[in-house]
């Protein structure tokens, strides 16, 4: 499995941040340019983290997360417990996922895979999904039940 992309808004000192991975990763910048916030931001989703209320950096938006794998294997699959397993494998497309995690205030965000956006929020791009827009407050949950079991807030 190979992390392909991170797209990250809202956290911290970064407005927008889309970085694209090539098979070795190097992250350079000057100082107070965001290095830390991206690995922090990477942390926060991989360790289900919570976000306080300086992690927002306009209070007013949400905090969006989202990364992108490809070449996900049965071996990598196989590394996951079966009740994740069952669910993750019908979420993968050519050996593709993209999973997301939006926090709307402080606390947990709730998870969502490619899948899980209802298909007017995801757009088509080359040769891979790209979400624009989620529906990420209490009062959307009802708009996200069905589309990815235990994801909605």
């Amino acid at each position: 499995m190979r992390l392909e992309t991170i797209k990250i808004e809202n956290f911290r000192g970064l407005t927008h941040v889309d970085i694209p991975f090539s098979r070795f990763g190097c992250l350079i910048g000057e100082n107070n340019a965001g290095k830390s916030s991206v690995f922090q931001a990477l942390n926060m989703f991989l360790k289900s983290g919570t976000a306080v209320d300086t992690d927002f950096l306009d209070r007013s938006r949400s905090i969006r997360i989202q990364l992108s794998f490809s070449e996900v294997s049965e071996a990598d699959l196989k590394r996951l417990e079966d009740g994740h397993r069952t669910r993750i494998e019908r979420e993968i497309r050519d050996g593709r996922i993209t999973l997301a995690k939006v926090y709307k205030g402080p606390g947990r965000g709730p998870s969502w895979s490619s899948r899980g956006f209802p298909r007017s929020q995801v757009h088509e791009g080359r040769n891979r999904r790209h979400i624009e827009v989620w529906a990420t407050s209490r009062s959307n949950r009802r708009q996200c039940e069905g589309h990815v079991p235990r994801s909605c807030p």
